[in-house]
């Protein structure tokens, strides 16, 4: 088959694939408009005017048609679905006449006489579906009728006698003598106007925001009061509270009658997910200590909420109907050593569990339990897997497991000595009081932790829980959605902008089952003494993808359209893919310049090389573990968590001691929890496993001659980033230009195995970050920023790949920045770098910006 042929072919099923994925377009996301029924306060009812500035004028006969359904858990339905009115004060409603939840109708009213159209109506079923309705008025015989997918109504002597000049109105309305407030809550979309069978008007309801609605037929505006965009409800957050309290402040979640507490020192206010109502409690006495490792709880038995302080060991706890808190007075206020940890209310044994945290300098993975029957704390003793210290992790709860995300912390515990991320998630069984680790996760993005707590949907054991990146301020949370069986964690929906400053920022997670919406809850403490306080809310479960707000129809076409060009493009780009790869041929790929010779791969330090070629018998260790096979396929997945361990260990000791490591060592380190005969047979299929990935890579295999387990290789044959780093630290004393670039280009994507924590690992991380940060340290303190400030830029930010509050690297990036002319960005590194610090150490840093950049000499370490 020739080129042509084949590319042909290509672009048919392109274009037939667009043209499908366009087509799916309105089916893919919903759309429409949720009215504000009477489960909300009157001014925050919706309502809409088809023609807000005049009336329609029609002849003859007219059809309005539009597409309903309910919105589900409303305690009440009664209400005004559409009022039609006259120039002459004549009106038709149409009405849902709700009676109990197993008795109402749909009633049509002229004026003040019921027509005698009444439809059984079946609330269960139009909360589940969407319903056509067309409402035909025909001025000529002044009959009224009601078209509806199974059955059509008349009216009989309806007393109809409107002109033909006409307002609709949906939902409620301020207009005349007719102004109502009374709706059901109900969904509308798909309205249309037909006049003698012809379509005039056509309003979809598929706006993203605003108050006003177009139609595609004229271009008529209709105006929307309070509306709730259904296409953006279950993709992009809206913000549905905002407020302030005095002091610092915290939250408690009644899941039950979904209300939030935001707990203030002499005020609290009570938000309703359920209808936006707000109430705000003052106290009888104040509450005065609401220190930062504080958290509190609603407690569903007592129907009361308690705050407890993990430091002095007290428990306060709010009656709502004496509006008294009984506390006791802590002993001191020294800063808390438990911030940010997680909680966990255990109906079944009246106690509180609480996880983990961090203050002075320390890290936690202590688990506690409080009696909230006695008040009494007791300390766990957790069986099970390593539940390492952290803080800024989120927790949920599916029967008796608590499931705890990420985080924060170290090891050892200390904040000094190697502070990383956990990419893990732990389970914790209340009844065995045993952690269990489920899995380690690839995070969607750099330096994630989360917020307080998660969602977990139990039907489909996936979780929701908002992310942000620690080390920036001015942030925003993610919601990212995961599963309780396999690590495939991705971010869904809009995001949710968020300060982030660990001792005066909070944020939680919240699920809302009459809504069926997700709850987001924000707190920052401000310079004032003040908390300001934000809500977001999105429909569950949310949509995966995420809409811009305030984006025209115009943009979203253009995207829509570039999107299908970028799909031809990447299907062409396949087909030469796989052309090229059959004739031995090779695709460019990578930040770094490869380049395949004669049983050999050579680096270019150039990025933008000629000779970038896919990386085939490669093993890449910074920026993050990545294995290719000998044509150049990305192997890595097939390594789970515990054969990538099993890797890692045998590769590295391999290469530390060039003996390897016993099959006592891989027992002690990995299978440590067996028996002997168990640990052997888990050796010994991992063994097998990990034998059957290897081969997949030229000339290189496991082996065990000398009763050491050890990885064999040629390096001429396979490459891997952590030797030639090796080969280069080990000539320190000749360090060149060249020499030095070349270890930048190797290390540029990362540090060594970024997002791989395992306890044993942490020696060899330190030992080739210690290395590679003296190396390039010493090369740069006899340099002349001067003489090549953009390669001073370039050392410096290689420092920072492996310590990024390296006081040098500062140094050096903030003179070459200022040298080249670039103040505000030197400005702008050095309160990053301050800020990063602060977060890091807990104190501020000592050294002015003018000082780093006054600095005449960098002084080697």
């Amino acid at each position: 088959m020739t080129f042509r042929t084949k590319s042909s072919r290509l672009l048919i099923i392109a274009v037939f694939s667009i043209s499908f994925l366009l087509s799916l377009q309105s089916y893919a996301q919903s759309y429409g408009l949720g009215f504000n029924g009477k489960d909300f306060s009157k001014d925050l009812r919706t309502g809409i005017d088809l023609s807000p500035k005049d009336y329609f004028s029609f002849d003859g006969e007219v059809e309005l048609r539009f597409k309903m359904s309910l919105r589900p858990n409303v305690n009440m339905y009664f209400g005004y679905i559409v009022r039609i009115i006259d120039d002459h004060d004549q009106n038709i409603d149409l009405i849902f006449n709700y009676r109990s939840i197993d008795s109402s109708s749909i009633d049509i009213i002229s004026g003040q006489k019921h027509t005698g159209i009444s439809v059984k109506t079946d609330i269960n079923q139009m909360c589940n579906k969407w319903t056509e309705f067309r409402l035909r008025l025909n001025f000529i015989s002044n009959t009224v009728s009601l078209l509806l997918p199974e059955t059509n109504f008349q009216s009989q002597g309806s007393g109809m006698n409107m002109s033909g000049k006409i307002k609709i109105l949906f939902g409620v309305n301020d207009f005349s003598r007719f102004k109502t407030s009374d709706l059901p809550g109900m969904k509308i979309k798909d309205i249309s106007i037909f006049e003698k069978g012809k379509l005039k008007y056509n309003w979809p309801l598929d706006e993203i925001d605003g108050t006003h609605a177009k139609d595609t037929r004229s271009g008529k505006i209709a105006d929307i009061k309070n509306p709730m965009w259904l296409k953006q409800e279950d993709t992009n957050w809206r913000q549905i509270f905002s407020s302030k309290l005095i002091g610092k402040c915290q939250l408690a979640f009644n899941s039950k009658d979904e209300k939030i507490y935001l707990i203030g020192a002499d005020q609290m206010i009570i938000y309703s997910a359920k209808n936006g109502l707000q109430e705000t409690i003052t106290y009888k006495n104040k509450f005065i200590h609401l220190l930062p490792g504080r958290q509190a709880i609603y407690n569903p038995d007592t129907k009361t909420i308690f705050s407890y302080d993990i430091d002095h060991k007290m428990v306060a706890e709010f009656d709502p109907n004496t509006m008294v808190w009984k506390e006791e007075n802590p002993a001191n206020t020294n800063e808390t050593v438990f911030l940010h940890h997680n909680q966990f209310y255990s109906a079944s044994e009246k106690s509180l569990i609480v996880f983990a945290g961090y203050g002075q300098h320390e890290y936690k993975n202590t688990v506690q339990k409080i009696s909230l029957l006695n008040g009494s704390w007791e300390i766990l003793k957790p069986g099970g897997d390593v539940f390492n210290p952290r803080y800024l992790a989120s927790s949920g709860a599916l029967n008796d497991t608590v499931y705890i995300l990420g985080g924060y912390g170290s090891i050892s515990g200390k904040q000094i000595l190697n502070p990383q991320y956990f990419f893990d998630l732990m389970a914790f069984s209340l009844k065995d009081k045993k952690f269990t680790k489920i899995y380690e996760f690839v995070p969607p993005f750099e330096d994630i932790c989360f917020s307080n707590s998660m969602v977990i949907d139990p039907e489909t054991r996936t979780f929701y829980a908002l992310s942000f990146p620690i080390l920036k301020y001015d942030t925003s949370l993610q919601l990212i959605k995961g599963s309780l069986q396999s690590p495939d964690i991705k971010p869904i929906a809009s995001k949710i902008p968020f300060l982030f400053y660990d001792i005066k920022s909070f944020s939680s997670l919240y699920y809302c089952e009459s809504g069926k919406k997700l709850v987001a809850a924000t707190l920052l403490l401000d310079d004032q003494n003040q908390t300001e306080i934000n809500l977001y809310s999105i429909a569950f479960p949310p949509n995966e993808n995420s809409i811009e707000l305030n984006s025209a129809k115009s943009s979203q076409s253009f995207f829509k359209y570039l999107a299908a060009f970028g799909i031809i493009l990447f299907l062409v780009l396949l087909f030469l893919f796989v052309r090229f790869k059959r004739s031995g041929k090779a695709i460019s790929v990578g930040p770094i310049g490869y380049k395949r010779g004669k049983g050999q791969i050579v680096i270019s330090d150039e990025p933008d090389s000629d000779n970038k070629e896919l990386p085939v018998n490669s093993i890449f260790f910074f920026g993050g573990f990545q294995v290719f096979d000998r044509i150049g396929n990305d192997i890595t997945v097939k390594f789970s968590p515990l054969l990538k361990e099993l890797f890692l260990m045998i590769w590295l000791f391999s290469i530390k001691n060039n003996q390897g490591v016993s099959s006592e060592k891989l027992t002690e380190l990995l299978w440590f929890d067996k028996d002997e005969h168990s640990a052997k047979n888990n050796r010994a299929v991992n063994i097998a496993k990990l034998k059957q990935i290897l081969a997949e890579l030229d000339f290189c295999c496991l082996s065990h001659k000398t009763s050491y387990w050890k990885i064999e290789t040629d390096d001429t044959v396979i490459f891997n980033d952590y030797h030639e780093c090796i080969k280069i630290l080990n000539h320190n004393k000749t360090l060149t230009n060249e020499k030095i670039r070349r270890l930048i280009a190797l290390t540029q994507k990362g540090s060594f195995l970024m997002n791989t924590g395992y306890e044993w690992i942490d020696e060899f991380k330190a030992d080739i970050s210690n290395r590679i940060i003296d190396v390039l340290a010493k090369f740069a303190s006899v340099q002349k920023i001067e003489e090549d400030a953009e390669f001073i830029l370039e050392l410096a930010d290689s420092i920072f790949n492996f310590d990024m509050v390296n006081e040098q690297a500062l140094i050096l990036k903030c003179k070459a920045l200022t040298f080249l002319g670039k103040h505000s960005i030197a400005s702008n590194i050095y309160t990053k770098f301050a800020r990063d610090y602060k977060v890091l150490y807990g104190e501020a840093y000592n050294i002015a910006f003018n000082e780093i950049i006054n600095i005449r000499r960098i002084q080697e370490d």
